[in-house]
Order: C-alpha cells, then structure tokens, then sequence
C-alpha cells in the first residue's frame, strides 16, 4: 500500500526502495546498513512531499516543511542520531528539564533558533524572523526544505539529477527522520 501511495510523486528517489532496504541501485562502497538508512531516509522524504504538496494544493496559505538533523548530546548519541521527538526540547527550549543531558552553548542556539521559528509561525503564520535563516514555504514545482541543526539552511528536497540531497549528512539519524510539516 505504501507504494502505491507513492505513485506519482516525483523522482526523489534513485531506484526503487522497498521497506527491507533494497535500493535497487547501491552505491560502491556503502554497507547494507548504510543503504537501508539512505533508502528509509528517501522513503520520508518522498511520502513528505506528496503529503506537503497534497496540503499545499488544499489550502491557501503557505506549507513550511522542515527536517531537524541535531544530534542530542548524552548517552545513545551515536546509535540514535536524530531520532523521532528529538526536536521536541528544543522546539520548546526546554534544555534544562533534561540536566542529565550535557547540552552545550551549541544546543542552546538551535534551541533558541528552533523555538523562535514556532514562536513566529503560531504569531504570525510565517516562521520567517530577524536574525533568522530563511525558511522558503514549499513551492510543489521546486520542494524545499528547512534543515534544521548546528548549521541551518534551506535547499532542495531533491538534487537536479533525481536522487534526494544529502539530508542531515553525518547526523547518524537512524531509521526514520525527523520532518516536519507546517
């Protein structure tokens, strides 16, 4: 069912994916492992767009989506990576309800990034502030994304050559991404 749900959505993806990992076009030199993460990554990142862009076609107002790729700091780090509710503290910015966590100057400014996107976004309809990386609504023609993490940028939610862009690279994100659609 899932993908058939994918049809028609455009070629974000470089071969077909199936949920045990099979990419149908390994690249030389990546493990299984690795290939299974790229090709779960790429599965998000397509069923995102054809949500965002089913949403964007039903309403009025703009559809801001974005990925959070920063690694929470403490124990697990390295095997979750980025994973699923990871964004929620800083979101809110609320670092310090986890002391136990070791959070740097670093946290503190994604959180403090993060939390003013929201803060703007419930004010104002638009996440777009002072002092803050654009965040491009979605144009379904040309989707981009937010990257959120120690670096933010927007880029395509795919490259030009049909294979999705290099998303939240050397996060460690396991399994599922983060995404976000608003």
């Amino acid at each position: 069912a899932f993908n058939a749900a994918l049809t028609g959505v455009p070629s974000l993806v470089a071969g077909a994916a199936d949920l045990t990992g099979n990419t149908g076009t390994k690249l030389a030199g990546q493990t299984a492992a690795t290939a299974y993460q790229e090709a779960t990554r790429d599965r998000w990142l397509a069923a995102l767009w054809q949500w965002a862009d089913r949403r964007a076609a039903a309403l009025t107002a703009p559809v801001y989506v974005h990925q959070f790729d920063h690694v929470e700091p403490g124990a697990g780090a390295e095997q979750f990576g980025a994973f699923h509710s990871a964004d929620l503290p800083y979101f809110f910015d609320t670092l310090e309800a986890a002391p136990w966590r070791s959070f740097t100057d670093a946290d503190r400014r994604v959180a403090s990034q993060a939390s003013t996107y929201w803060v703007n976004f419930v004010r104002h309809g638009d996440p777009n502030g002072i002092d803050q990386p654009a965040w491009p609504p979605l144009v379904p023609s040309s989707p981009v994304l937010l990257r959120i993490g120690s670096t933010t940028t927007s880029g395509a939610l795919a490259s030009s050559g049909g294979t999705v862009a290099t998303v939240g690279e050397g996060s460690g994100a396991r399994g599922a991404p983060v995404f976000g659609v608003y």
